[in-house]
């Protein structure tokens, strides 16, 4: 006679056994696929990732499977059969925060943040983390949610204070909302806790370059220079392409001697204006502190020529008196401008005309050169620094 009992506990001892292999079958798929995983064989570790996930499919080793099954895919530059796999896991694991987070994640680096949102609102409803929120933080502020983001990140800052990643995210809102006051104290705050913080002084830096307040902008990039070089390289072509140009030098040795004051006989720039009526170029060269627009420097209506008006332009023009019946006029426009490029300067070419008695004067030194262009960035000149005089120099 067969006892009924012992039959039953011999059953599920040999059944017990067989899924202790199955589980110990596929432990070892998935150590060969994370191995070949390491080596770049990726084909060959989807492979061994789906054998370990058809012999144990709701283990933990299955979880583990599906995760580094989707990276391959990823790796592979095979975004779809990536998310068809994650979302293959959530439906075996329907309670998995982690899966959601992950799926969140291969949404947003493609730009798909709507998505992404629904994904981390269910890994947060699963594991209100605080990785999970912070998730959901960076989805509402790319999707402009800022309401949504603030909450969210202040929500994770009344558990930990001192999280410098979360103030920094929420630093990052108050930048979107141009409420630069706040964005600078919530960045100070965050180096305060960690000084060695690289984006909390860039993000400094760019918003002095935007205030205009360059001299503390490039003082973020001496720090910068310390902790991340590349960084600070970044945040010196940043200040570069936000700053308004100017001129920072300008060469008049060309024989039109700017320097000279009221009543300079024409005669004496140049020795062809000793005849009457006889016309003599000269020429100028103004040096950029930033590359320039060719088409904007070249385009004579963005130069003037004009006699000084002002005191902030080095006086009047022959010092408020007078003029002789001797002056002559210059064109308001230059002949032509020539850029170059890699000297960042533009040559200006005009000329000056004898009287027909050959006694034509003019005040050099209150001769005002203007321009009105813009750099490569759009960027319209500064208006401290736009125009030049023998007297004034660069203003």
């Amino acid at each position: 006679m067969f006892n009924k009992a012992t039959i039953s506990e011999n059953l599920f001892s040999v059944l017990g056994n067989k899924f202790s292999n199955y589980s110990s079958f596929s432990g070892t798929a998935l150590s060969r696929a994370i191995d070949l995983y390491l080596s770049g064989n990726y084909e060959g570790s989807i492979r061994e990732l789906r054998r370990a996930i058809s012999l144990d499919p709701y283990s933990e080793n299955s979880i583990k499977a599906y995760e580094f099954m989707a990276q391959a895919f990823l790796k592979l530059q095979k975004k779809e059969d990536a998310e068809k796999t994650y979302r293959e896991a959530i439906k075996l694991f329907p309670q998995n925060d982690n899966l959601y987070l992950k799926l969140g994640y291969l949404y947003f680096h493609e730009g798909r943040y709507k998505e992404a949102e629904d994904a981390f609102l269910k890994a947060v409803r699963l594991n209100p983390s605080e990785d999970n929120l912070y998730a959901l933080g960076q989805a509402y502020l790319s999707l402009n949610k800022f309401k949504e983001a603030k909450e969210i990140f202040q929500r994770i800052l009344k558990r930990e204070p001192k999280n410098y990643g979360t103030l920094y995210a929420l630093g990052q809102i108050y930048v979107r909302e141009e409420n630069y006051g706040e964005a600078i104290k919530i960045f100070k705050e965050v180096i305060s806790i960690k000084s060695d913080f690289a984006y909390a002084y860039f993000d400094l830096g760019a918003l002095y370059a935007d205030m205009n307040e360059f001299s503390l902008a490039e003082e973020q990039i001496r720090i910068l220079e310390g902790i991340n070089k590349d960084l600070a390289e970044d945040l010196k072509a940043y200040i570069l392409k936000v700053k308004k140009p100017g001129f920072i030098f300008v060469d008049t040795s060309r024989a039109f001697n700017i320097k000279r004051g009221p009543g300079t006989p024409l005669s004496s720039l140049d020795p062809a204006l000793s005849v009457p009526g006889a016309s003599k170029r000269f020429m100028i060269e103004f040096y950029f502190d930033k590359p320039m627009d060719r088409r904007s420097v070249e385009k004579i209506t963005n130069w003037s020529i004009t006699r000084s008006s002002g005191i902030n332009q080095g006086g009047l023009y022959n010092w408020g008196l007078p003029v002789p019946q001797t002056e002559i006029s210059i064109n308001p426009l230059p002949d032509l401008v020539i850029y170059n490029s890699q000297r960042n300067s533009a040559t200006v070419i005009f000329t000056l005309k004898q009287n027909s008695t050959g006694d034509g004067t003019i005040d050099p030194s209150h001769i005002i050169f203007r321009f009105y262009g813009k750099d490569i960035y759009g960027n319209y000149m500064d208006p401290s620094k736009d125009e030049y005089g023998g007297l004034s120099l660069i203003v």
